[in-house]
């Protein structure tokens, strides 16, 4: 069987009071947010995946009103959150965590009194933020502030950022020539500038570094191999303008569109059932243990949604506590010819 995202999959619930969620260290870590009593979103976790064990907590305060996004380093051992400076919701502050213990290791605030949220990525390395305003590409450390800009040309505006190596920052242009511009970032100087089928509004790179993605509108996905940047073969996702995307070391790509729905493809770009309708206007995707499994944000807390087919007869059996009869494992399994797998 092919992996599969169905409209009702097999999934168990990784937390109910998390908003949402992302993954790091290959897949192995999550973090968290949590809504609060006062319904801001001030408190995180991170657990090891495999076992379900809190490795940390982290509660905002101070400048960071109410977290609004997090990432993870490759490595997993860093971390940073991403926040409304305060309830007036004018601009954007970036709190540096230390996985292990939830301490706090840096804080940057970017002000800005027209926009309230910044596209933004977090390091290889976990030190640095490259943040989209308005007018340029920032770059900021967690101790030495900002550290460069990189100023947008003409009518071109600047969409998304990706770390794709400790080396090299990649930038989508929307504009009369929308394009993938490519930054050092040793000396941060443009390294090249690569054709984008149309403008992007997001980017991912998975976690060996290997491909990088962008969505676009009505679908698109552009794609290139690293560290050669050679063009690969554009992809559909069939959801729309694409807001959130995660790349699996095989190549497999999750993305949402702005319409709320999450769509799978496989890594020979081929989609794997239909897009899943999302019951959250959250939309972070993240890939779980090398691809096996999606966390996904519902309006019941976030959920693991198993994508290998050997892991839903167990996931099924231990959600039902019982064998399950034909029509629950027509449901929850799929196509294949049933049989009593589950014990008792």
């Amino acid at each position: 069987m092919d992996r599969h995202l169905r409209p009702t999959p097999i999934s168990s619930p990784i937390s109910e009071d998390w908003v949402a969620a992302r993954t790091g260290g290959g897949g192995s870590l999550a973090v968290g947010w949590l809504r609060g009593d006062d319904l801001h979103i001030r408190q995180a976790e991170f657990i090891e995946l495999a076992t379900g064990r809190v490795v940390a907590t982290f509660e905002a305060s101070g400048a960071a009103c109410c977290i609004w996004d997090a990432r993870l380093d490759a490595a997993g051992t860093h971390a940073v959150f991403s926040a409304a400076v305060n309830e007036g919701l004018t601009g954007q502050s970036f709190t540096f965590v230390d996985v292990r213990s939830g301490q706090v290791t840096g804080q940057v605030t970017v002000n800005d009194r027209a926009v309230d949220y910044f596209p933004y990525d977090l390091s290889t390395d976990g030190e640095s933020v490259a943040v989209v305003t308005p007018e340029r590409v920032e770059i900021w450390h967690r101790t030495r502030g900002l550290v460069a800009s990189l100023a947008q040309e003409g009518g071109d505006f600047a969409t998304a950022v990706a770390f794709v190596s400790d080396d090299e920052l990649a930038v989508s242009f929307a504009g009369e020539q929308p394009r993938l511009a490519v930054f050092d970032t040793g000396s941060w100087r443009l390294d090249r500038e690569l054709a984008v089928p149309g403008a992007l509004s997001s980017l991912a790179v998975d976690p060996l570094g290997h491909v990088l993605v962008g969505g676009g509108q009505d679908g698109m996905l552009a794609r290139w191999q690293l560290p050669d940047w050679e063009v690969l073969p554009t992809w559909n996702a069939g959801v729309g303008t694409v807001a959130e995307l995660a790349v699996a070391v095989d190549g497999s790509v999750l993305a949402t569109g702005l319409a709320s729905a999450v769509a799978l493809l496989d890594p020979m770009g081929n989609a794997i059932g239909t897009p899943m309708a999302l019951d959250s206007h959250i939309r972070p995707v993240s890939f779980a243990d090398d691809g096996d499994a999606a966390l996904i944000a519902t309006a019941t807390g976030v959920r693991r949604f198993e994508l290998d087919p050997l892991a839903w007869e167990e996931t099924a059996c231990v959600l039902a506590g019982r064998v399950l009869d034909e029509r629950e494992w027509a449901d929850h399994v799929g196509d294949e010819p049933y049989r009593p797998v589950c014990p008792g």
